[in-house]
């Protein structure tokens, strides 16, 4: 439920207006995941990366695809050239358009490899802790 209420509406609705362009369904789509991946400090450039299903115009056998997708806002932009919407069929495309556009800015990545180091830290200092208890219960 959590999810339902914070998530990115413009974002979400500039995806479906692009799937509209690009020959797709954009009303019916399902649109998941979509969640900040990286920024440009003060936050006018962002990056989003998300899951969807899809159905095409074309009229294929298989009208529903399930896609990765990955999205460039930049709020200094306006018209056509404010957002940039990608579509792939395998997450490890969407992984490398996601790494590259995500070049020098905060990622989300970036963040969780600052945050390893202290936590291992602080589990070391925990399990001494707790070793040398014992040890000094014993003795």
């Amino acid at each position: 439920m959590l999810k339902s209420l914070v998530r990115n509406r413009t974002t979400e609705k500039d995806v479906r207006a692009w799937l509209d362009q690009n020959g797709y369904y954009g009303t019916s789509a399902t649109i998941e995941g979509l969640e900040l991946h990286a920024v440009q400090r003060p936050g006018w450039l962002q990056i989003f990366s998300f899951q969807a299903r899809v159905k095409s115009r074309d009229g294929s056998d298989q009208p529903w695809s399930d896609m990765f997708g990955v999205v460039k806002d930049d709020e200094r932009k306006r018209g056509d050239q404010k957002t940039q919407v990608e579509l792939f069929p395998t997450a490890g495309q969407q992984t490398d358009r996601l790494e590259q556009w995500s070049q020098g800015l905060i990622s989300k990545s970036n963040s969780k490899d600052r945050g390893s180091p202290l936590v291992l830290t602080i589990a070391g200092v925990v399990c001494v802790a707790i070793a040398l208890s014992i040890i000094n219960l014993l003795t």
